[in-house]
């Protein structure tokens, strides 16, 4: 009798260990890397370009190199990146964050998360931007060259967000962050930013609407609104499209401007090896925030071919036309000009 008791008594006491075993067996842990170079040739004679991050023209130039880890367990996890490189200083290396050298000018991002149901998510810290169509990693993306909506996005926020998963197919995140300008730290400054996005996605579609205010220490107030999504046309041929709007109010005379973008971004597998990515995009830029040219609207086409080599190795040529309705675009002489065409080769490699 007592050696059946004492048996009842160790099997209690060990099923939290088992239990606790269990969970860490769950918990899985992947580490990522990704580098990318490009050479750049230019049309006419500009030789850099207007958009993040600038391309130089007749240089063989690194983009960037990243390194990241993600650590999942069965409720919670956390995420961390780290970049360096011209395209990463081209980001975080602004008067906008921080124009001298420090750690924060390489974290991309670093953030923890916490299941508190099987539909709600609470997630803190310094999370990458949340909305637009194109990816921070290139090789995620159909095209090696940005875009202006993409060089319009914020570089990142620090913060909270709540996620609810209604179902399957719709989600609603509510967010508080530092404000824009002030990415790491606030400083004396205590202006926040707020945000919703409310996201639906199945089988064929997605679509997800963004709305972000921030007062920035400058006394300047950004409202943001961002629509993006894909639709899956066949098995071989998806179209993503982005629209974004923002309005930007206060701050120094003359500097309230109305800022409209718009893409469109069609992808062809045509095999295992090879996709062609297509963009085409326009900027109204009517108080010259974005291109320093009052009633300005700019446009670009871009055309990609992505080959893998391996499954981690990608070339990508690439071909890409920029235009404006007024001279934009500063050559090497000096002059202004309306058009703004180059062609690039990417290498891209990731595991």
């Amino acid at each position: 009798m007592k050696i059946n008791i004492i048996a009842v008594v160790i099997f209690l006491i060990s099923m939290p260990i088992f239990s606790q075993e269990e969970a860490e067996k769950k918990a899985k842990t992947t580490f990522t890397a990704s580098v990318d170079t490009y050479y750049a040739a230019n049309f006419n004679d500009v030789p850099t370009t207007i958009t993040f991050p600038r391309y130089q023209d007749d240089a063989f130039t690194l983009g960037w190199i990243s390194a990241g880890i993600l650590h999942e367990a069965e409720n919670y996890g956390f995420q961390a990146n780290l970049a360096f490189g011209p395209k990463n200083d081209d980001f975080f290396k602004t008067g906008f964050y921080s124009e001298e050298e420090s750690v924060f000018n390489h974290i991309r991002d670093a953030f923890g998360y916490f299941n508190i149901t099987d539909k709600l998510t609470v997630t803190a810290g310094l999370m990458q931007t949340y909305y637009g169509y194109e990816l921070d990693d290139v090789h995620l993306n159909g095209n090696y060259s940005n875009g202006y909506i993409y060089a319009l996005s914020s570089a990142g926020f620090a913060g909270a967000k709540l996620d609810y998963a209604f179902n399957d197919n719709w989600n609603l995140m509510v967010g508080v962050f530092n404000n824009v300008y002030q990415r790491e730290q606030t400083g004396s400054d205590t202006n926040k930013a707020f945000t919703t996005n409310l996201a639906y996605s199945n089988n064929v579609f997605s679509a997800a609407l963004t709305y972000l205010n921030s007062t920035e220490p400058d006394g300047v107030t950004l409202n943001l609104f961002d629509l993006v999504g894909a639709v899956t046309i066949s098995e071989k041929f998806t179209l993503g499209y982005n629209v974004h709007n923002m309005f930007i109010k206060g701050g120094e005379p003359g500097f309230d401007s109305d800022i409209f973008a718009a893409a469109l971004y069609p992808l062809y597998t045509i095999n295992d090896k090879f996709s062609i990515g297509l963009r085409a995009e326009i900027l109204k830029d009517e108080e010259g925030y974005f291109s320093l040219v009052n009633d300005n609207d700019l446009y670009n086409v871009t055309a990609t071919l992505n080959y893998y080599i391996s499954e981690h190795l990608k070339i990508s040529p690439e071909i890409r036309l920029d235009g404006a309705s007024e001279d934009t675009f500063e050559d090497v002489d000096g002059n202004f000009v309306s058009d703004d065409s180059f062609a690039i080769i990417a290498l891209t490699y990731q595991f």
